[in-house]
């Protein structure tokens, strides 16, 4: 639960006040690249933090990462980049839980992607992690086989790709990188796949049964190219 934040106005600036136990802050809705520096005070101690409501580019994103070693929950839309994850696995050694949503805008769709290259340096490094929603524009067997291979204490794994134009380079078959998180994934309870048409054959099905005994939930669905 998030403490109340005290304000103290003055004729020329106001100045913040924020409880010395603060770890835990909820949506950042209309967040703004001037305002980040609100969170100087008591970013460092920040276990849980939400900026799916913020207004931010992934520039914006690389400043706060920078000031969040101990962040264990993170929830963000895809504005974040491939960027900003370059600056979370370097910065963001404790994090269990990510969550990387669609934003509303199409316009941040277009200009901002989560691609494999941000995936593979997340699951290579942030080897603590228990959870991943992810909407990825681009998802290939490497981030699968990468996230197999880190991961052991990985439990949900829900991706979702975001496919505007065929001109994307898109890895068809994911048979090896689904076989990959079901028989090293020891732990894995529940994984969604949204993914595009053929990603997953029969033989990927079969997967499921030959190593996922202890999946309690499974979701694959499909969507075709969109132009």
């Amino acid at each position: 639960m998030v403490e109340p934040l005290m304000t103290v106005t003055s004729t020329s600036m106001q100045i913040y006040y924020f409880p010395p136990k603060l770890c835990h802050v909820g949506d950042f809705i209309g967040l703004f690249l001037k305002h980040i520096s609100i969170m100087y005070a008591f970013a460092d101690r920040l276990k849980t933090q939400d900026l799916f409501g913020a207004v931010l580019g992934n520039y914006t994103y690389c400043i706060i990462l920078r000031r969040l070693p101990n962040i264990e929950i993170l929830k963000t839309s895809t504005c974040i980049g491939d960027e900003g994850l370059d600056v979370l696995y370097q910065y963001c050694k404790k994090l269990k839980v990510l969550e990387i949503r669609q934003p509303s805008n199409r316009d941040d769709h277009d200009r901002y992607s989560v691609t494999d290259r941000g995936m593979i340096h997340v699951a290579t490094n942030c080897i603590d992690l228990e959870s991943i929603i992810v909407c990825m524009m681009q998802l290939g067997n490497r981030s699968l086989l990468a996230i197999a291979e880190n991961l052991k204490d990985l439990r949900k794994f829900d991706v979702q790709m975001m496919i505007w134009t065929t001109s994307l380079d898109v890895e068809m078959s994911l048979d090896v990188g689904v076989r990959a998180l079901l028989s090293r994934c020891e732990k894995l309870v529940k994984i969604c796949l949204y993914l595009i048409t053929e990603s997953v054959s029969d033989v990927g099905m079969s997967y499921i049964g030959e190593f996922g005994s202890k999946l309690m939930d499974w979701l694959e669905n499909v969507k075709t190219y969109k132009d």
